[in-house]
């Protein structure tokens, strides 16, 4: 059943994310809001993340705060008149065992959305490039969300950290983020889609569930960080769950299956773009 919220209030933090789908109410964005989106959401953000950071130095940011925090990033992007789709969530909600999240990597927004929607479910913890720890504000606030971070540079060593550290967080219930593709791409190309989740689950003997993102409605072409680009409110933001990959034998199987969904669900949502009408 698909719940929709009519509320656009930044300060809410409780989404209606309680079925099995979310529909963002079809509301009217202010004009001021619909000229400036970009910087009235950034300017927004930017105070979620100083008081994040602010707390993270404190000692006293958990995952607890990243909810919240979340859901009020949540909450501003659809203020700001960005509209999101969500479905098939109860393929995590009804598992009954920690799982690997596996989802194309389309944008920043992914980084942000998805522990708004996972986080009231179950404890997650991200696959992040240590780059980003160098970063003001992010240095203080990702240590503290304990991620499993990457360097780029070697995929052996890559893998084996992840392996590693991944299977520690699963044994302690908590569900691992990542996006195999390894950097931001608008276009999906099966190519770039490793298998490092895959065999993560396959280590660790728990699921898969693969994530479709359509969310090209937060640009990667932002000046002078290229992470914070455009936000378009023309685009909506697709997000679909697929449901729970058991592995067995290598993971080849289970791997084509969670690229053929991701891969099947952009299609269809880019030629449904096409023909609905203006």
């Amino acid at each position: 059943m698909s719940t929709d919220n009519s509320s656009t209030n930044c300060g809410d933090l409780q989404p209606a994310l309680i079925g099995d789908s979310y529909r963002s109410q079809n509301g009217r964005t202010p004009f001021i809001k619909r000229l400036f989106p970009s910087n009235i959401f950034y300017t927004r953000l930017l105070h979620i993340f100083c008081r994040a950071s602010r707390l993270a130095k404190q000692g006293k940011y958990d995952n607890t705060d990243c909810n919240r925090d979340t859901h009020q990033i949540f909450r501003c992007l659809e203020d700001v008149g960005i509209r999101f789709e969500i479905e098939n969530m109860t393929a995590f909600k009804n598992l009954n065992t920690p799982c690997v999240f596996i989802g194309n990597h389309m944008s920043s927004l992914e980084t942000f959305i998805l522990p708004a929607i996972l986080l009231p479910n179950r404890n997650v913890v991200c696959v992040v490039y240590k780059g980003i720890l160098k970063w003001p504000v992010f240095k203080d606030i990702l240590p503290s969300l304990n991620p499993i971070v990457v360097s780029k540079t070697s995929p052996r060593e890559d893998l084996t950290h992840v392996l590693s550290k991944g299977h520690k967080s699963l044994k302690q219930d908590a569900s691992v983020i990542v996006f195999p593709q390894g950097a931001r791409m608008t276009e999906f190309r099966t190519e770039d889609f490793s298998s490092i989740g895959v065999k993560l689950a396959k280590h660790a003997e728990v699921p898969v569930i693969p994530i479709a993102i359509k969310s090209d409605a937060w640009g990667k072409d932002g000046f002078p960080i290229t992470y914070f680009g455009k936000i378009d409110p023309a685009k909506t933001v697709r997000i679909s769950f697929g449901d729970p990959l058991y592995i067995t034998g290598n993971g080849k199987q289970e791997h084509d299956l969670a690229v053929n969904f991701i891969q099947d669900k952009l299609t269809s949502w880019e030629n449904g773009d096409k023909t609905t009408p203006a």
